[in-house]
């Protein structure tokens, strides 16, 4: 007769796969019912709590504002294993030496754009305009032996607070600035400038502030600063804290699954019924529990 208990093959192999990927660990012990439940059940409550909170919830951070705080709930979120893990490889990108601000186009750029810019307008003063549309740049030296920009914003602009949309077109000439290219945000700052010939014929530059796309690989699970923490919690509001419960959830959960393909079932070895010999009999099952 084959032998009805479960084989936990190794337990320590079993438990980093059930770490690594939920339900892993049962699937290489032969578990697959409860590998199907592991994987479908946490896995989904992790991805649903990152979806809610616009996929920024998990993160590794240590020194958000003045007071450096430990991340107790990215310790909840690790127990996911390989779905928390790019947070850690997100903050050591973030903090390396080459994500910093740059003030240097290091090749042309052309790509989708939204921003804003003020618009002097004679008897009226200023008014704040609303871009979107696409820019188009390229590296270029100044008189001075520096670089900037020139190039092309194409699109629409819409006055702040005004339903209606004009077309626009602009000439960029001048300083660049261009935020890190690894953050939290899915728009990557951009400060530039379009010149503009003010009274009596003098260059009067127009600074034009806006967000370009940032790729998902750089904005995953990066870390955020104070800043960005309280812009999501405000534009989010109470999701933000429900998206945080559902993947520290999973992290729980997660960790009761690693110990039981580390030690297996409640019924395990040595529960069996005694056999007429004396020995346990593993066909019998467990004995009836005594008070």
């Amino acid at each position: 007769m084959p032998d009805p208990r479960v084989q936990l093959k190794d337990p320590r192999l079993a438990a980093l796969l059930a770490w690594l990927i939920p339900g892993a660990g049962h699937l290489y012990q032969g578990r697959t019912f409860k590998a199907a439940i592991f994987f479908f059940c946490i896995l989904g409550t992790f991805t649903y709590g990152l979806a809610l909170a616009d996929w920024q919830g998990v993160y590794f951070q240590t020194n958000n504002g003045p007071n450096r705080r430990f991340p107790y709930g990215y310790i909840a979120q690790f127990g996911v294993g390989a779905g928390s893990l790019p947070a850690l490889i997100q903050y050591r990108r973030a903090y390396g030496r080459n994500n910093v601000d740059s003030s240097v186009l290091d090749a042309p750029l052309d790509t989708p754009f939204k921003g804003i810019m003020d618009e002097v307008v004679p008897n009226e003063g200023v008014r704040q305009l609303l871009l979107d549309g696409r820019l188009k740049l390229s590296p270029v030296k100044n008189d001075l032996g520096g670089w900037g920009v020139e190039g092309t914003f194409v699109g629409t602009k819409q006055q702040l607070g005004k339903q209606e949309t004009k077309p626009l077109e602009l000439k960029i000439a001048g300083p660049f600035h261009m935020e890190a290219a690894i953050g939290p945000e899915p728009g990557r700052e951009v400060r530039i400038e379009a010149p503009s010939e003010g009274p009596g014929g003098v260059n009067n530059p127009q600074e034009i502030l806006g967000r370009i796309p940032r790729s998902f690989l750089n904005s995953f699970q990066a870390p955020l600063e104070e800043t960005s923490l309280q812009q999501l919690h405000g534009r989010l509001g109470k999701r933000m804290e429900i998206a945080l419960v559902f993947t520290w959830i999973a992290g729980f959960l997660n960790i009761l699954a690693i110990w039981d393909a580390f030690e297996g079932p409640a019924y395990g070895y040595g529960d069996e019924e005694p056999s007429g010999d004396g020995k346990p009999d593993p066909a019998k099952g467990p004995a009836p529990a005594t008070v």
